[in-house]
């Protein structure tokens, strides 16, 4: 599926995360925020590293989270925010048209 994160961390005690890894200073895509967005709203961690010293907090995050619990936050390289869609009336309508 596009936009998954490239890593998939499973750990014992039902420990699952996604790691999505970048170049020095290079930032995740849209539809790769997409991705995250709708991981973490089934309640699963997702991390963006994009340096070697970003892995083991990310791990000790991981390690230290349960499940049911907050997703940890501000781990690993910082990943921009979705943009807001504002949809025009002209777009509604023709979203409509497309549905039938």
């Amino acid at each position: 599926m596009n936009g998954v994160p490239d890593r998939l961390v499973l750990l014992l005690g039902g420990k699952c995360a996604f790691v999505e890894l970048k170049a020095p200073g290079k930032q995740m895509r849209l539809l790769q925020r997409k991705r995250r967005q709708q991981l973490e709203a089934l309640g699963f961690p997702v991390f963006c590293v994009d340096r070697p010293e970003q892995i083991q907090p990310a791990i000790d995050a991981l390690l230290q989270w349960n499940p049911g619990e907050p997703i940890p936050q501000g781990i690993g390289a910082k990943i921009p925010e979705m943009p807001a869609v504002a949809l025009t009336q002209s777009n509604t309508q023709g979203a409509e048209s497309e549905v039938r």
